[in-house]
Order: structure tokens, then C-alpha cells, then sequence
């Protein structure tokens, strides 16, 4: 992301993240968008605040995530969003999104600050330039735990996380036949 054109990265890693279920991994998101943002639980974020989440996690597959952080944080929220487009009146911003639904699309208005959930179409990003690589590779990076964002251990990694993925597969599917 640095290397495409992102001003800044952090990265939420430390072992009490491990273990992490959908609700444990929202809880460290949104405690790592309010430290970014400066405010503690509570406060409200910039108006101008727009937080692009992915549809889902390639490992679960729930689309949960994007949801709950928004809960979190109180912002309205939107998914499977496939066309964000910004709304100016009277001076106040919005966005008018686009998002997939079973049978079609359906336009929604969301006041800022807010969430989206986006789908793979939205976008056909570039290739990162060398010049963005370079700089990629010398940017500093910080490293956050729950202590730097002010969190309390217990509401994440295994022990925060209520639920418990016993098995993971693919379903079978068969078929009775008869000629």
C-alpha cells in the first residue's frame, strides 16, 4: 500500500492478538482507527473520516469484520460496495454508494464519517512504481499492541473471542441419481 501511493501504515501485530474471532479482531481494528485518529472511546472521528474495509477475510469468509468495527465506532456502514461516489450540499459532505444486492444494486446515501465494505470491482489498482518501492521499503512502520493502543489484553486474541472454529472444510455435495 505504502509503495502505491498510502502517506502512512501501521500494523496491529502482537501475540495477544492471536486467536483472534471476528469480535476480537473488530475490537483491535477499532481501538487502532481511534489511536490513528487521536480520540479515545467515545469521542466521535473527524467528519471528513471515510474507513474502506475489504468484503471479507480470505480465512473465515464471514464478512463480519467491517460491520463490527463500524458498530464500534458508531458509523454508519455500507457493504459489498462497488461505486463510491462524494455528495457536497449546503457545505456538508457525503457519499453515494453503490452497493451490490441480490437482485441488482441499490444507491445509498451515508453521512461522513462512515464505513464501507467494498467489493474486488471497485477498483483495478496500478502497479506500484520504483520510486513508490523504495519508499516503501525505507518507511517506518509502527508496530502496535494492545498496551499502545490502550487496550486491555482480555478482549483480544483467544481469550476475547467468544467463539471457536473447531473445524474447518469444504462441504460435500452428492447426489442420489437414478437412470
Amino acid at each position: 500500500a505504502l509503495a502505491m501511493g498510502a502517506d502512512a501504515a501501521v500494523l496491529l501485530c502482537d501475540k495477544a492478538f492471536a486467536g483472534s474471532d471476528t469480535i476480537a479482531t473488530a475490537e483491535a481494528l477499532a481501538a487502532g482507527i481511534r489511536h490513528q485518529a487521536g480520540i479515545t472511546p467515545g469521542q466521535p472521528l473527524p467528519d471528513d473520516t471515510l474507513i474502506i474495509c475489504g468484503e471479507r477475510a480470505t480465512d473465515g469468509e464471514t464478512g463480519q469484520v467491517g460491520p463490527m468495527i463500524a458498530a464500534l465506532l458508531g458509523l454508519p456502514v455500507s457493504t459489498y460496495v462497488r461505486r463510491i461516489e462524494t455528495v457536497e450540499r449546503g457545505g456538508e459532505l457525503s457519499l453515494l454508494v453503490e452497493r451490490i444486492v441480490e437482485d441488482g444494486f441499490e444507491r445509498v446515501r451515508l453521512a461522513l464519517p462512515a464505513l464501507v465494505t467494498v467489493v474486488k470491482d471497485i477498483n483495478q489498482p496500478g502497479f506500484p512504481t520504483l520510486a513508490g518501492k523504495i519508499a516503501a521499503k525505507n518507511a517506518d512502520v509502527p508496530v502496535l499492541g494492545p498496551a499502545e493502543l490502550g487496550i486491555d489484553p482480555a478482549i483480544v486474541g483467544l481469550g476475547g473471542s467468544p467463539t471457536r472454529v473447531i473445524k474447518v472444510f469444504r462441504p460435500k455435495f452428492s447426489r442420489d441419481t437414478r437412470l
